[in-house]
């Protein structure tokens, strides 16, 4: 299945493989992944119980799961708790995978480029909540010196009108 799968994707770019979900689960603590096709078959755990466990800790991956099964119970859980991109059934057709996996790594550039842009975003709002804070006190301490000045001027006009200087 390993080679079945990894031989004609890797011909597209980098394909890592691991033959369980704990060794995969391994790759991912040492790599940076963007999608995951996985069997629904595996030794140790299912690729339903595999895929929830990457929902879990590694949320912007892109998941999909192949199997055998037409079940629709296997196929909703899948879906549900893996929350898959797609889901093949074998046989699979490779380009059509391909394709899927190009839509896919679309999606997830997509996705990284709207999360740098929130982090920017929320980055220049901070940068702008603190100039504007201190536009806040250059307003507070002029209004000050504004009032000094005018408390001068009236105590001036007073004096040259020879009126009473106001308290």
């Amino acid at each position: 299945m390993l080679e079945a799968v990894s031989l004609p994707l890797s011909k597209e770019g980098r394909v890592l493989v691991a033959s369980s979900g704990t060794q995969a689960l391994e790759v991912l603590e040492r790599e940076e992944v963007a999608l995951i096709l996985t069997d629904q078959r595996m030794p140790g755990m299912s690729g339903t119980e595999f895929l929830a466990k990457v929902r879990e800790e590694y949320p912007e991956v892109i998941r999909i799961i192949l199997t055998g099964y037409t079940d629709v119970d296997s196929i909703t859980e899948s879906i549900n708790k893996g929350n898959i991109y797609k889901f093949f059934l074998k046989p699979w057709n490779d380009q059509n995978l391909k394709l899927e996996i190009k839509s896919a790594l679309g999606q997830y550039d997509l996705i990284e480029a709207n999360k740098s842009l929130s982090d920017k975003l929320v980055e220049q709002n901070e940068a702008l909540k603190r100039v504007n804070e201190n536009l806040e006190d250059l307003v507070k301490e002029r209004t000050q010196e504004l009032e000094i000045q005018n408390r001068a001027l009236e105590i001036s006009h007073a004096v040259l009108e020879g009126l009473p200087i106001p308290i």
